[in-house]
């Protein structure tokens, strides 16, 4: 509470601009051209984040670590972790955005994983903002199977 009495001001979450929101945490798909000297300063999101290259060659940093993901690979980034990403060369960037409470992993740090197979395409679909929230659930059902089935060793929640 401000001396006046005045309860303080909570700011919507910061937005990029050409990145949709829905308003709440934060985007839910993000699919963007990114030229050589583009990327994004450090950040983080409400939501967990999974992103990968369609094209060219993402650099992630965060926690001291930084990740070179061709397209070949993704990189799982736990809500609130503070990450930056830059590119090598012109890139186009995916990332699909899950809310914790819906996800099953219990992944508490950033963590690559194959993008190769069917991966890949799915997270170019839940990349797209527009897609319809019960196509985003069933796609997002399939992402744990595939992404739990590379690491064997992992919970889910069930």
């Amino acid at each position: 509470m401000s001396p006046d009495g005045q309860a303080p001001h909570t700011p919507d979450p910061p937005r990029t601009p050409g990145i949709p929101h829905d308003g709440r945490r934060g985007p839910i798909g993000l699919a963007i051209d990114l030229g050589p000297s583009d990327g994004f300063v450090l950040h983080t999101h409400g939501r967990h984040q999974l992103a990968m290259a369609a094209s060219g060659v993402l650099v992630l940093s965060g926690r001291g670590r930084t990740w070179v993901l061709p397209r070949t690979r993704a990189l799982w980034i736990p809500a609130g972790v503070p990450h930056s990403v830059a590119v090598a060369g012109r890139t186009t960037m995916l990332s699909t955005y899950v809310d914790p409470d819906r996800c099953p992993l219990r992944w508490d740090e950033p963590t690559v994983v194959g993008a190769s197979g069917l991966l890949g395409p799915l997270v170019t679909h839940l990349a797209r903002p527009d897609l319809p929230t019960d196509q985003r659930r069933r796609g997002e059902a399939v992402l744990w199977d595939l992404m739990q089935r590379q690491f064997s060793g992992t919970e889910m929640r069930t």
